[in-house]
């Protein structure tokens, strides 16, 4: 758990060797926060029976003794050599959005002058976090990652995601000039991969973004090689799942976007990526699922008016005419702008041509 911890972009975590010292000793949190240096403390422990075992995790705030999140775990004891790292997986998965939280709250409480790099881009995938996946929200982060690349120029993670965001807003039409977007895009994937070229993270939102733009050969290269690097990348499965859809994979794509659903499930980006797998679900004629994934993400994000896109489409393939009409009368609420010509740049003439029988 403390390798699998260290690996998330951001968070300094104390080795073995020293918070292992802790273990078996009655001691306050508070003395091992400054003891350690450390802002937070995981605690946990594990009683195991024949074939089950139940591991208990709680994230505790150094400075105060306060506990921020806990959670309880059942697992089957099978004989396997992955078990230790499946529980270590299922705890950071509930883990990393908590500590993000708790990041972005300590990030809230300081002064803007003083706000560093990381800051910024903290601030940035918290604005995503609380907003959604709309057109003021992803200015609103790139704003931000654009700050912590005017602090630190060499921030890899932060150019991965502009680019990322960047390929999104253009392929969405939320910018002025898509193809000014994309090729901002382009530079930033590439500008973070030449600076961190072995960073799971940074080659995840890179390889998505090139695929987003077009570049699928380059953007599944990137991918996989990220997946390779940390198995555990929920959004480089998502991404690599939908390059998959674009070259006609169907069925591959649509388990491999799954799979990376199943990663994370608390994920902040669920909403978008069910509208994705809704889309590739729809196209493989599974339509029932296709629905419920779209329903999700309509429930998950008030905002994404996507999602109801796609639900129209789906609805209307379904034969069920008076709920398609009104999704897509939903959509146009939330986003006045919308076009034909916007709807066939991101869902295709596919979806476009049945769409517009009730535009």
């Amino acid at each position: 758990m403390i390798a699998l911890l260290a690996r998330v972009p951001g968070f300094f975590v104390i080795a073995r060797s020293s918070s292992f010292a802790y273990r078996n000793r009655t001691q306050d949190v508070r003395h091992v926060g400054r003891e350690l240096g450390v802002r937070y403390v995981v605690e946990g422990s594990i009683r195991a029976s024949d074939k089950r075992a139940r591991i208990s995790v709680q994230l505790i705030e150094a400075e105060g003794g306060k506990q921020i999140w806990t959670q309880r775990f059942d697992v089957e004891l099978e004989e396997t050599f992955d078990l230790q790292d499946e529980i270590a997986r299922q705890i950071i998965r509930e883990l990393e959005p908590e500590l993000t939280r708790a990041e972005l709250t300590l990030i809230q409480r300081q002064r803007p002058d003083n706000l560093d790099a990381w800051s910024r881009y903290r601030q940035a995938l918290g604005t995503m976090a609380l907003k959604g996946w709309n057109e003021e929200a992803l200015a609103q982060t790139i704003t931000h990652l654009r700050s912590a690349i005017a602090l630190d120029p060499n921030f890899a993670l932060a150019h991965g995601m502009a680019a990322l965001l960047g390929a999104i807003s253009a392929n969405m039409s939320l910018v002025k000039d898509r193809s000014a977007a994309r090729q901002q895009a382009l530079r930033d994937a590439e500008t973070a991969v030449a600076l961190d070229p072995n960073a799971s993270e940074v080659l995840g939102y890179a390889g998505c973004a090139l695929s987003d733009i077009g570049e699928s050969a380059r953007g599944h290269e990137w991918l996989e090689r990220a997946i390779e690097i940390d198995p555990s990348n929920a959004q480089a499965h998502v991404a690599l799942g939908a390059t998959q859809v674009i070259s006609h994979d169907l069925d591959a794509g649509i388990k491999t976007m799954q799979h990376g659903i199943r990663l994370s499930p608390r994920d902040a980006r669920l909403p978008f990526w069910g509208m994705v797998l809704a889309v590739a679900l729809a196209r493989a004629d599974r339509l029932q699922e296709a629905l419920a994934e779209t329903l999700n993400s309509c429930r998950r994000d008030g905002r994404l008016y996507g999602a109801r896109v796609a639900a129209a489409f789906i609805l209307l393939r379904l034969g069920r005419e008076p709920e398609a009409r009104a999704a897509l009368a939903e959509a146009r609420r939330i986003r006045p702008a919308l076009s034909m010509e916007e709807l066939q740049f991101f869902f295709g003439r596919y979806i476009t041509r049945d769409l517009a029988a009730i535009w």
